[in-house]
């Protein structure tokens, strides 16, 4: 575990979870060298507080209602440059976290790996180590060995960021009309994101599509 710094260093979660809000606010409290400035709930709410507070860190979910937090990483950095990054989601570091590093972040953290996990994720931040579960490191060294010498992504792995985020609201049950009403977009962006999820994964109906982002999701 990194060593705590002498210097304080400020913070903003992004999380629409109250318990989860709860959890990660006693942590903190007892932690002398981490300030908690500011919470948000919205994607929206977490840019407008990046670019007031200027954090040095911020821990964000993945999923927030209406917005994949994938993209959220480099709205955040536009604002606020300097800030260090920390996801911590439940959803699976090993479909998201290579993602979210590409997107600009220094840290992923599953949530059933504990606050204490967090903890020693945003010491490590902090000093300007990026931190990664050691299943994570261990992935990313093998993609690194292997280089271009391994074929082009196949399956989930293929998708965009876009892609995967309205797979996931495939797999949660959601219409397509409540998936548009949710993103702001329009029922046909939507068709054709399916269409081109469909092509990448090999299927050829729409019920194969909803089975496999069902037990995807679960």
């Amino acid at each position: 575990m990194a060593a705590p710094s002498s210097k304080s260093f400020n913070l903003i979660h992004v999380d629409d979870h109250p318990i989860v809000n709860f959890g990660v606010k006693a942590l903190l409290e007892e932690t002398e060298s981490i300030r908690l400035i500011a919470s948000a709930a919205t994607a929206a709410d977490a840019i407008t507080l990046a670019r007031q507070h200027q954090p040095d860190l911020i821990v964000l979910d993945l999923v927030l209602g209406g917005r994949s937090g994938l993209e959220l990483i480099p709205e955040l950095l536009s604002v606020a440059e300097n800030a260090g990054i920390i996801v911590y989601s439940a959803l699976d570091e090993r479909l998201y976290a290579q993602r979210a590093f590409a997107a600009g972040a220094r840290g992923y953290v599953m949530k059933e790996a504990g606050l204490l996990a967090l903890l020693e994720a945003i010491r490590t931040v902090a000093q300007g180590v990026p931190y990664a579960s050691d299943a994570i490191k261990r992935a990313l060294l093998e993609k690194s060995i292997k280089g271009k010498a391994t074929s082009s992504p196949r399956g989930i792995e293929a998708l965009s960021n876009q892609e995967l985020y309205i797979f996931r609201l495939i797999g949660s049950g959601l219409s397509s009309s409540a998936i548009a009403e949710q993103l702001g977009i329009s029922p046909k962006t939507v068709s054709s994101h399916r269409e081109r999820i469909k092509n990448k994964l090999g299927l050829q109906t729409s019920r194969e599509l909803e089975r496999i982002a069902e037990e995807a999701y679960l």
